[in-house]
């Protein structure tokens, strides 16, 4: 629903799905994609090994979940310097910071005009925003400061 909208905005945009059924067989989805006319706008990858290739070649990247703990796709856009627009379940929030879009889940208008806002961005302001969310999973979410975390929580 939110594509459909971001579409009738910006008629060159297209959608990469990568997922577990994300493809041309999960019939549901299929339907779903008809049913708002867009089949030729949207890509069906499903799952792959390399994600992080697609994810820097994306200028958005969207997680639209219902319930999620620590959303990973989010942490990995972020660092290969793709902002991101998701709804606000688990860590998300906490995540992003500001240096992305968080609204609530099951809100396609919120979800499309977080979208369309980050799209509208000038050049120089769009990649502010990437080298900030580079910056920002770098800074707090590194492996090394992870287990730091949990060796502080743990007493190691």
């Amino acid at each position: 629903e939110a594509f459909n909208i971001i579409r009738k905005k910006r008629p060159n945009v297209f959608l990469v799905l990568i997922s577990t059924g994300k493809n041309k067989d999960n019939n549901k989805l299929i339907n779903i994609i008809n049913k708002h006319g867009i089949l030729n706008l949207v890509i069906l990858v499903g799952i792959i090994d390399k994600v992080s290739d697609y994810m820097k070649a994306f200028d958005i990247s969207i997680l639209s979940s219902y319930s999620e703990s620590f959303p990973n796709v989010i942490a990995e856009s972020m660092l290969v310097g793709t902002p991101v627009v998701a709804t606000d379940v688990g860590a998300t929030k906490f995540i992003v910071g500001n240096t992305g879009i968080v609204v609530p889940p099951r809100s396609p208008n919120l979800l499309a005009k977080g979208c369309l806002d980050l799209l509208d961005l000038n050049k120089n302001d769009y990649n502010q925003i990437c080298e900030k969310a580079r910056k920002r999973i770098k800074n707090n979410f590194s492996i090394e400061k992870m287990i730091k975390k949990f060796e502080n929580l743990y007493d190691y």
